[in-house]
């Protein structure tokens, strides 16, 4: 009966230990990076308008949108983006 103890503490130890070294290397592989230098540039907007998505984001995350009049999916998707923009999440499109 011990030995079957001390085997089953051992692999779950060894479970563990593995666990933990996935856990991290997949942490450190899906650790936010900083905006590409692009996106530090103030944008113009369509209407004229410019934007620092920089800015807007240090306080909570954007998204940003992209979408053209003959998309399909964009014609189903814009309806929830623009209830998004009008709930307060910061939506550049």
């Amino acid at each position: 009966m011990m030995g079957r103890l001390k085997k089953w503490s051992k692999e779950l130890l060894v479970l563990a230990i593995i666990l933990v070294i996935a856990f991290t290397v997949m942490d450190f592989w899906r650790k936010p990076q900083s905006l590409a230098p692009m996106l530090l540039e103030p944008l113009t907007l369509a209407t004229g308008d410019e934007v620092s998505i920089a800015e807007l984001s240090q306080k909570q995350p954007v998204l940003v949108y992209f979408w053209a009049t003959w998309c399909g999916v964009c014609s189903i998707t814009s309806p929830t983006v623009s209830d998004l923009a009008k709930s307060g999440v910061p939506v550049v499109t």
